[in-house]
C-alpha cells in the first residue's frame, strides 16, 4: 500500500512538474513577444525624436541664414550710403587688429 502511494504521489509530482515547465514555456515566450515589443517601440520612439530634432535644426538653419542675408543687406547698404565712412572703419579696424596681433607676440 506504502509502494501504491507513494507511486501516486510520484506520479502527480511528475504531472506538477510537467505542469509547471509547460507554464515557464509559455512565460518565456510570453516575456519574449515583450520585450521585442518593448524594443521594437523604443526604437520607433528614438527615431521619432531623432527626426523632430532635425526638423527643429532645419528650422534653425533656415532661421540663421535668413538673419545673416538681413544683416549682410544691411551692412551692403550703409557701405553704398557712405563708401568714405565704411573704408575708413575699415581701415581703422584693421590698424587695431594688427595691433593687437603683434602686441599678443611680444
Amino acid at each position: 500500500m506504502a509502494n501504491q502511494d507513494l507511486q501516486k504521489e510520484l506520479d502527480e509530482l511528475k504531472a506538477d512538474i510537467r505542469k509547471m515547465r509547460a507554464d515557464l514555456s509559455s512565460m518565456h515566450g510570453t516575456l519574449k513577444d515583450e520585450i521585442k515589443k518593448l524594443a521594437g517601440n523604443t526604437g520607433e520612439e528614438i527615431a521619432a525624436t531623432a527626426e523632430h530634432a532635425k526638423d527643429a535644426l532645419k528650422s534653425r538653419v533656415k532661421y540663421a541664414k535668413r538673419q545673416g542675408r538681413e544683416a549682410l543687406g544691411e551692412v551692403e547698404g550703409l557701405v553704398a550710403d557712405h563708401p568714405v565712412g565704411s573704408l575708413a572703419a575699415a581701415f581703422g579696424l584693421g590698424f587695431v587688429v594688427a595691433k593687437l596681433m603683434n602686441s599678443n607676440d611680444r
